[in-house]
């Protein structure tokens, strides 16, 4: 026979400390209570708006090239494909901000370059359109496509598991509603095509610019609450401030 167990033996819960205070001040975090995750969650909808805002914009633009828009939309389509495989293996090895920013500068760019196309009666193809601002518009809807895959990316690796489903669906509402208004700029395109590039060339490199002030992601870990990843950043930035004013100590040393 077995032994018996002690009448006065009770089962741990194994999670019970996970259900304590703890897990209730985790309950309650609030994005939008968290100064630091607040700000940030406002600076990637203000960028995600612009991406958005250029990318659906810059395809429904390809009627103001005065090209053949069959053409158009199908050059667009296809270089989606170069966008896709870039941007998976720029990622396994290339920071997450430099990418979106340098994706969304290239959009940029090239949008604005557009406009020194746009009245050119030169270099014609056979839909009536200018072939140095179709491939132009074409490389930079590629590199518009690239931002836009990488900015959802992004945005999974700067907020904790507790927020990072809601942070994710506010990035797609501030898409959304970039792609929804980028219709309306289309619309003054026909009028004046130079106008229409000339800002969606802005909004992406304003876009860029702005994901300069987000912290880099790459090779950084995932955590789990609001409170231990502000926990976690503040003293990366405190070890990152010590270390660079004890190398400047040192230079001035050697001095």
């Amino acid at each position: 026979m077995g032994k018996k167990l002690p009448t006065n033996l009770t089962l741990a819960n194994p999670s019970a400390a996970k259900t304590g205070s703890n897990n209730s001040d985790n309950k309650n975090e609030s994005l939008w209570g968290t100064k630091w995750a607040a700000k940030r969650l406002i600076m990637v909808m203000t960028a995600g708006f612009g991406v958005g805002f250029v990318y659906y914009g810059i395809q429904l633009n390809v009627g103001n090239l005065n090209f053949n828009l069959y053409f158009s939309v199908a050059l667009n389509a296809l270089m989606e494909i170069p966008a896709v495989v870039i941007g998976t293996v720029l990622l396994s090895f290339t920071n997450r901000r430099l990418l979106l920013s340098r994706s969304a500068y290239v959009a940029g760019s090239a949008s604005i370059l557009c406009t020194l196309f746009s009245n050119n009666n030169n270099n014609k193809g056979k839909g009536g359109g200018s072939w140095p601002q179709l491939i132009i518009e074409g490389v930079g809807f590629m590199a518009a496509s690239t931002a836009f895959d990488v900015m959802y990316i992004y945005c999974v690796e700067l907020f904790p598991t507790n927020v990072r489903n809601i942070a994710v669906s506010f990035l797609r509402q501030a898409l959304m509603l970039g792609a929804s208004v980028s219709p309306l700029l289309v619309v003054v395109g026909r009028m004046s095509p130079s106008l229409s590039f000339l800002v969606f060339g802005a909004l992406s490199i304003f876009s860029g610019v702005l994901s300069l002030w987000l912290p880099e992601t790459k090779n950084a870990p995932l955590y789990e609450t609001l409170k231990q990843q502000g926990e976690e950043e503040e003293k990366q930035k405190c070890f990152e401030a010590a270390a660079s004013d004890s190398v400047f100590e040192l230079g001035m040393e050697t001095n």
